[in-house]
């Protein structure tokens, strides 16, 4: 019946990480200064052991571009695992532009004249833009359309065309000949030939 014991110790520790998934990266449209407002989503974590936290960026403005976000997990243990994700801003979204009015000239010569057609406006909503336009030059008589495009950092465009119109309005000038006098032949008339008269125009 003779006995003994002894005592020993079990520690049952926690060293495994958390588990930890991101969301999906995160395209959004610019809505404005280069950014826009985005909630890049939620992540989840889990742990054999104990429960997981997981810190969040949250919504937020994120940059034209695109942004790596970071996501981390902690267990009651204090271990630790790590995500990333991303958020692109992209600029899509064409700029608009204004065209000049219409404008009519009154030819100079040679069936044209010389118009300066105007200026169009333009503006983006995410970044500044551009317009190409043909300026001043030398417009035929007619209606042609003159176009103008406007040009987004992003590289998107949007186009519109106005007309630039040379008439003819003005008459010609007409120089008559110089009166002719001559004498009767016969049967009170006379051969006369008055000459011819001279045109010109602008």
């Amino acid at each position: 019946g003779n006995g003994n014991s002894c005592t020993t110790t079990v520690m049952v520790e926690d060293t495994t990480p958390p588990v930890i998934t991101c969301p999906s990266p995160t395209t959004a449209e610019c809505t404005g200064a280069r950014q826009a407002s985005v909630d890049p989503g939620v992540a989840s974590a889990s742990d054999i052991c104990t429960t997981a936290a997981v810190n969040q960026p949250g919504a937020g403005t994120y940059p034209l571009g695109t942004t790596t976000v970071a996501y981390s997990a902690t267990d009651l243990s204090a271990n630790h695992s790590n995500c990333e994700t991303t958020v692109t801003v992209q600029d899509t979204t064409a700029p608009s532009v204004t065209c000049p009015a219409p404008k009519v000239a009154e030819c100079t010569g040679n069936g044209q004249a010389s118009v300066d057609p105007g200026d169009a406006s333009t503006s983006d909503l995410c970044t500044s833009a551009s317009v190409n336009h043909p300026g001043a030059g030398t417009y035929a008589l007619g209606p042609p359309s003159v176009e103008y495009t406007a040009v987004a950092e992003a590289g998107n465009q949007s186009r519109c065309a106005t007309t630039v119109t040379v008439q003819d309005t003005i008459a010609p000038t007409l120089d008559c000949p110089a009166p002719r006098v001559a004498e009767c032949v016969s049967n009170r008339q006379a051969v006369v030939d008055p000459g011819d008269a001279t045109a010109s125009d602008s």
